[in-house]
């Protein structure tokens, strides 16, 4: 069975492109546009990874990191990685820091952080369901 990612982000053309890199890399893959639809489907998927985006405008009375929070409350084990172009803000990358969400920054063309963690993780999670 394909582990399952859900790919929160307001901009369709991002989570398409996010989707797909998952989709080619083993990832069964939902997505959500906003907050609100997130934590229905997280409820209902229960996947195993979320890329979530920082700042999306319409966000259901949910903002990204109240999320992160309630997934994290919910299902400690997902792992929440943080996809947002204010990445290099410093104060926001050391508040991530400090609740342990990992946060990448969107502005790479080609998101190989991003990628490259994920990979990381597909290949932890693999190898504990031979």
């Amino acid at each position: 069975m394909l582990p399952r990612a859900l790919v929160v982000e307001d901009n369709p053309e991002i989570r398409e492109f996010i989707r797909e890199t998952l989709e080619t890399r083993g990832w069964q893959v939902s997505e959500a546009e906003n907050a609100g639809v997130a934590l229905r489907q997280f409820r209902q998927q229960r996947p195993q990874l979320v890329t979530l985006d920082l700042i999306m405008p319409i966000n259901d009375g949910f903002d990204s990191l109240h999320l992160a929070r309630l997934i994290n409350d919910e299902a400690p084990k997902v792992v929440v990685l943080v996809v947002s172009a204010v990445g290099s803000q410093q104060d926001i990358a050391d508040f991530m820091h400090k609740h342990g969400i990992e946060l990448f920054d969107k502005s790479d063309p080609h998101l190989k952080d991003l990628f490259a963690r994920i990979d990381v993780f597909f290949h932890e999670i693999s190898s504990q369901n031979p």
